[in-house]
């Protein structure tokens, strides 16, 4: 199960229980890869509802520290082609897989879909932090 299946199940449950706070996800990694995805081209139209949106949010603000969260993104993860290691906020991830390219290796991959973002070999959209905007 990818990002964006697995960000909307959990939004899903989150949402069903009446938004119960121990319901928000505690990995601090796969929060930075929720995000990621949602605040990515791909991610913005695979979206389904605002549900998802306001469950990164709220996960976000639950960890009561902005930075505190953010400090994720300097933790290193290794690149699934070539071995290099490069910090999470460089990585490209797979949405379907989970598959971790680094900045060089991505650029092998071809452009195709209906929304022109780069995939890897399982056809997953490969997406990248983007810039931090306030939300």
């Amino acid at each position: 199960m990818g990002i964006s299946q697995r960000s909307t199940a959990k939004a899903s449950a989150w949402e069903q229980s009446g938004r119960d706070p121990k319901l928000l996800e505690t990995d601090r990694v796969e929060l930075f890869k929720m995000d990621a995805w949602i605040r990515s081209e791909s991610g913005a139209q695979d979206v389904d509802s605002d549900d998802c949106v306001d469950f990164v949010h709220a996960t976000i603000k639950a960890f009561g520290d902005f930075n505190n969260y953010w400090s994720v993104s300097d933790q290193q993860a290794s690149c699934l082609r070539c071995g290099r290691e490069e910090r999470l906020r460089d990585i490209w991830w797979c949405a379907d897989c989970d598959a971790a390219y680094c900045t060089c290796c991505v650029d092998s991959f071809p452009f195709i879909g209906r929304k022109k973002s780069r995939s890897d070999s399982c056809g997953g959209d490969l997406y990248c932090e983007p810039p931090y905007q306030d939300w």
